[in-house]
This record gives structure tokens, C-alpha cells and sequence, in this order.
């Protein structure tokens, strides 16, 4: 039996219907397919319009306008509650909700964290945010709180109101690949200074959305600090704690690997090592320069291509 794919207009059908379990895993379903496709709707059922046919461009706005907009009646709706595991979730995928809003004429999703916001002052209702103090909304706030947010929080008082949701936040504004504004390069630039201290005080990664540490990891590198590295020693000591609390141990009695043809040899881990991916453009000049020293052994799946090879 194949696979039912994501579909638009069920969830859509879902949100009219106050269906609030089939719309958030429908909704999730189609995040995924959207990491998976890297940001493509291929394999996403929608209905178009018959004048969009061929009008790529055109039809990722319709879809992306259509969608932004069943998440925001979703949201909006006070009887939306979202479990702490639920909202992990949407974290991992918070990248493409971002970039659904952004493709629309939205362009982030304030308009539905003002349904959250008790200060009913519109003049001043993004500079002085007042947020509702239960739980449910701030896991929809925070879920909904894009890199091109033009809302002010407060890192500080978020981590004292909930420290897992207030993590999970920080590792979702580190987590698109591209940042194209100034509203989101600021903040995962504040995000960097402020987060490495407060991160370092997990021993597990069981609460937070560690399927993209990876990016948390990574992307750091597009900021222009000086420090902005630091963030990678507090991963990798929460990373330890949470191996050794699960019963890893350091290896004892280390030796090592030997020559070949009168060189030490050393063992290089490849995953996406092919001639399309960064990691490819970025290492492998560094990889041919070590042949001057090493005998180099790698270990990689069909990933990799010839030109990896």
C-alpha cells in the first residue's frame, strides 16, 4: 500500500473542522516533506488554479499563501494546545514555517503572535510585547517567533519562564540555511553571544530538538564575531554528558592506524562528500593538500560520487 502524501487542502480541512490533531500531524507531514525536498512542494497535493499551470514562481506563492494562512486560523485558535513533544517537532521544522510566511505576502508570522500579545496598544504593540503567562501560549509564540520577526523578547526572561522551550527556540533561529535579512542575522547574532552559557547547563539532549544540533553546529560560521565558535564547546559538552549518561565510556588502550607507502594513515568519515554538496567545495582541497602527508583512507555510502572518490 503506498504512502498517503501531504495534502493541502486536508489540512486545511482539518483547521475548519477544529480537527486540532489531524491539522498539526498533517501540517508536520508536510514539513517534512518540504526538509526532505529542501524546500520543494514536490510530493505536496495541492489544488492550483488551471491559470498557474507553468508559472513556478507564482504557484509557490499561491501555496505558500494558502498554507500561511491555515496556520494562522490554526494558531490563532485559543483551544490549540501543543504538548512540549508536539512543539519539538515544529522546532526541528521551524525553518520552513519561516520560509512558507516569508514566500507570502506575510512575510513573518506577527500578525498571530498579536493574538497572544495583552497589550492591546496597537501603535506600541510590537516594541512592548506583553505575553499571556500560560504555557500554551508561549510554546505557540515561541513556535511561531521567525528569525524575521520584527517582535523584541527577552532571551533572559523566556529561559526563566520555561529553559527547554527557551533552548529548543535558540536552536531553531540557528537553524535556516539562508538568512537573507537584517531583522534575522541580528538575532541569531544575539542568539550566539547570549545562548553558549545558559546551553552548557544541559546534561541531555532528550528535551530539545536535537535533529538539528547539526545546524546549531554549523551555521555559527556565517556570523561575523570574533567568538562566534563558542557556541560548539557548549554542544560538545552537552553532547559528552548526554553519551556518558547513557553508558558510553572513553576508549581505553588507543593505538594507532600505522604507514602506508610511508605515511600515517588517517581515516576520513564521509556522508554527503559529492560534487554538488558544500562540504565537497569546502574540503576537498584539504583533503588533497593531506595526501602530501597522510595515506588517506575513506568511508562513505553511494553518497559520495566519483568526484568525491
Amino acid at each position: 500500500m503506498s504512502e498517503q502524501q501531504p495534502s493541502v487542502l486536508r489540512f486545511e480541512t482539518a483547521v475548519a473542522a477544529k480537527d486540532y490533531e489531524v491539522a498539526c500531524r498533517e501540517l508536520l507531514n508536510i514539513l517534512g516533506k518540504l526538509d526532505e525536498n529542501f524546500g520543494l512542494f514536490n510530493g505536496i497535493d495541492c489544488d492550483y488554479p488551471q491559470q498557474l499551470n507553468g508559472l513556478e514562481k507564482e504557484r509557490t506563492i499561491y501555496i505558500c499563501t494558502r498554507l500561511a494562512n491555515a496556520i494562522g486560523e490554526l494558531f490563532a485558535d485559543r483551544a490549540l494546545s501543543i504538548s512540549g513533544s508536539g512543539a519539538k517537532q515544529f522546532f526541528i521544522f521551524q525553518r520552513w514555517l519561516a520560509l512558507i510566511f516569508a514566500a507570502s505576502p506575510y512575510v513573518n508570522a506577527d500578525h498571530i503572535l498579536q493574538h497572544y500579545n495583552l497589550n492591546k496598544d496597537k501603535e506600541t504593540s510590537h516594541k512592548e510585547f506583553v505575553l499571556e503567562g500560560s504555557k500554551e501560549a508561549l510554546i505557540k509564540f515561541c513556535i511561531l517567533y521567525f528569525p524575521d520577526s520584527n517582535v523584541n523578547i527577552n532571551l533572559e526572561a523566556l529561559w526563566n519562564a520555561d529553559q527547554v522551550l527557551c533552548a529548543s527556540l535558540c536552536f531553531a533561529l540557528q537553524s535556516p540555511r539562508f538568512i537573507g535579512t537584517d531583522a534575522a542575522f541580528s538575532k541569531r547574532a544575539t542568539v550566539l553571544q547570549w545562548f553558549p552559557q545558559f546551553l552548557e547547563s544541559f546534561d541531555s539532549l532528550d528535551a530539545l530538538p536535537a535533529n538539528i544540533l547539526h545546524d546549531v553546529y554549523m551555521h555559527c560560521s556565517y556570523d561575523t564575531a570574533a567568538n562566534k565558535h563558542q557556541v560548539k564547546g557548549a554542544l560538545n559538552k552537552v553532547v559528552r554528558r548526554h553519551l556518558l549518561n547513557g553508558g558510553w565510556t572513553d576508549r581505553e588502550n588507543l593505538y594507532p592506524l600505522g604507514e602506508r607507502n610511508n605515511k600515517p594513515v588517517m581515516v576520513v568519515m564521509l556522508e554527503h562528500f559529492h560534487s554538488a554538496h558544500s562540504i565537497y567545495r569546502t574540503h576537498s582541497t584539504s583533503m588533497i593538500a593531506a595526501r602530501q602527508h597522510f595515506y588517506l583512507i575513506g568511508l562513505g555510502s553511494d553518497a559520495v560520487d566519483e568526484a568525491g572518490r
